[in-house]
C-alpha cells in the first residue's frame, strides 16, 4: 500500500483518538498556557500537548502520572528548563497501566543550577504501558558535572530514539568526598529499548579523593537492546589520593542481558588529563562480562577501550570475567526518520540497514504494541501494534546493506500531533530474519 495512502486513512483514526489537544506557546502566542506544568496538570487521559518554538522554564518538579503525548517543535527550538536544585528528579513519569502509552518528543532539556549528582534528571517509575522518548536532548549546565540523565525502574517497555544524555558528577571538595554521581542511563528490573542515542557518563572531578568512575549505560535486573547508538564511560582521574581508571561504557548487574547492533560503538573512558606529580591514569575497556550476564552483538558493533593519559591504549576492549558474549554472524536490520517533527505538506525519508541483499519489509503502524513480542527464530523484538499495521513497498538492501524511501505526508489538518511507529522485518540472503530498531514520524 502507498504510504500517503496509509497515513489518509490513519488521520480519521487520529482525529477520533485525541481526547482532546492543548496548546504550549510564549507569552503573547494564544497558546492555551505558557509553560508545561499547568498544561500537564489540566490535561486528562489521552490528550496531546503541542509546545511552540521557545524556552519554557518550571519553578518546580514536574510528575506525569496519566498517559499524554506531549510534542515539542524540536530539540534544536523547544527548550524545557527544570530545577537542578532538588534532590528529587525534576521531571518524573509513572504509574501508567498496560496499554497506556506516555509519549514526550521534541524537546531539549537543561537544568538550573548545579543540583545533587545523585538524583537522575528524568525519573520512569512503575510503568506497566509503553513509555516512548523521541528526539529528548539533555544539555548539560553549567555547574560541576551535572549532566541531563535518565532512571527506569520497573518499567515494562521503555523506547528511546535520537536521544541524548549525559553522567553526573560532583567536585566536591578535599574535606568530604564528593557522591559518586549517576550514569547516564540507569535500567533497573526494565526492558529498554534505544536507537540512535548518545549516552555519555560525566567525569570524574573530586580534587582529593580517589572516586570510582560510572558507566554511560548502567543494568541491574534488566534487558537493554541498543542500536545505532555511541556509548562512553567516564573519564578515569588522578589526585592526591591516586588515580582512577577510565570506566566502561556499559555496566551490567544481577541478572541483565545486552543486545547491541547496527552502528554502535562503546568506549571506555580515557585516563583523562593527570595534574603532575599525581601519577599515571589510564584509560578503561568498554564493557566487562561478569557471571550472570548475557551480551549478544552484531558484527557491525564496535568495542574501543579508552586511552591512556599519554595516548596510548593499554586496556583491553573486553573484559571477560566469565560471563556470556555471543557475537552474531550477520547484521540485524535497522530502520531510522529524521529527528524533527514533519510539517503537514512535507516528506519522510525512511533509511534501511542490514545484511546486504536483504529484502526488508517496513510496516507502519498506529500506535505501540502493549508489549514487546518476541517471535522465535526472529533476531529482534516487534514493538509496533500489529493490528491495523500497513505494508509499505518492499525494499533491497545494495551491497553496502542500505536503501531508502521518501513520500510526502499530505497537508490535511488532522494529521497534526499524531505519531507513527514504523518497523521492519527483513529476510537475509541465507534465509534468516531480523527485525529491525523502531522509527517514528511525527507530524506537526
Amino acid at each position: 500500500m502507498n504510504p500517503v495512502s496509509c497515513l489518509l486513512g490513519f488521520s480519521l483514526l487520529a482525529s477520533a483518538s485525541f481526547a482532546g489537544t492543548i496548546t504550549v506557546g510564549p507569552m503573547g502566542s494564544g497558546a492555551n498556557f505558557n509553560s508545561l506544568s499547568p498544561a500537564v496538570a489540566s490535561a486528562v487521559a489521552g490528550d496531546t500537548i503541542l509546545i511552540s518554538p521557545g524556552s519554557y522554564p518550571e519553578a518546580n518538579v514536574m510528575v506525569i502520572d496519566k498517559p499524554l503525548t506531549i510534542i515539542g517543535s524540536g530539540s534544536a527550538v523547544t527548550e524545557l528548563v527544570l530545577p537542578g536544585y532538588t534532590i528529587w528528579s525534576p521531571l518524573t513519569i509513572e504509574q501508567s497501566a498496560p496499554g497506556e502509552m506516555t509519549q514526550l518528543s521534541g524537546l531539549s532539556i537543561s537544568l538550573i543550577g548545579s543540583g545533587y549528582p545523585d538524583a537522575p534528571s528524568i525519573s520512569i517509575e512503575d510503568c506497566l504501558g509503553p513509555v516512548h522518548l523521541q528526539d529528548i536532548v539533555g544539555v548539560p549546565s553549567s555547574g560541576p558535572g551535572r549532566g541531563v540523565s535518565l532512571r527506569a525502574e520497573a518499567s515494562a517497555m521503555v523506547l528511546l530514539e535520537s536521544c541524548d544524555f549525559f553522567g553526573s558528577s560532583n567536585e566536591g571538595n578535599c574535606g568530604t568526598p564528593a557522591p559518586n554521581g549517576v550514569p547516564a542511563m540507569e535500567a533497573v528490573t526494565s526492558t529498554l529499548f534505544l536507537s540512535r542515542c548518545t549516552l555519555s557518563a560525566g567525569p570524574v572531578l573530586d580534587k582529593c579523593f580517589v572516586q570510582p568512575g560510572f558507566a554511560a549505560l548502567h543494568l541491574e535486573n534488566a534487558t537493554v537492546h541498543v542500536g545505532d547508538s555511541w556509548l562512553q564511560g567516564s573519564l578515569g582521574k588522578a589526585n592526591l589520593s591516586g588515580w582512577t581508571l577510565g570506566h566502561p561504557a556499559v555496566e551490567l548487574t544481577g541478572i541483565s542481558a545486552l543486545s547491541l547492533f547496527g552502528a554502535t560503538s562503546l568506549e571506555g573512558g580515557g585516563g583523562g588529563l593527570v595534574p603532575a606529580p599525581f601519577g599515571d591514569s589510564y584509560g578503561g575497556a568498554a564493557i566487562e562480562l561478569l557471571p550472570d550476564q548475557t551480551i549478544t552483538a552484531t558484527p557491525e558493533v564496535t568495542f574501543t577501550a579508552g586511552k591512556d593519559w599519554d595516548g596510548a591504549t593499554t586496556a583491553n576492549p573486553i573484559n571477560d570475567y566469565g560471563g556470556t558474549l555471543t557475537m552474531a554472524s550477520e547484521r540485524w536490520a535497522t530502520l531510522a526518520s529524521g529527528t524533527q517533527p514533519v510539517a503537514l505538506g512535507g516528506s519522510v525519508t525512511l533509511t534501511m540497514g542490514g545484511e546486504p541483499g536483504s529484502l526488508v519489509m517496513p510496516y507502519l503502524a498506529f500506535g505501540l504494541g502493549n508489549a514487546p513480542l518476541s517471535v522465535p527464530g526472529v533476531d529482534g523484538v516487534i514493538l509496533i501494534e500489529l493490528i491495523g499495521a500497513k505494508a509499505l513497498p518492499i525494499r533491497t538492501l545494495d551491497a553496502m546493506g542500505a536503501d531508502s524511501m521518501s513520500f510526502p505526508v499530505p497537508p490535511i489538518p488532522a494529521l497534526v500531533g499524531a505519531s507513527y511507529p514504523v518497523q521492519s522485518l527483513a529476510l537475509h540472503p541465507g534465509g534468516a530474519f531480523s527485525l529491525s530498531s523502531m522509527a517514528t514520524i511525527t507530524l506537526l
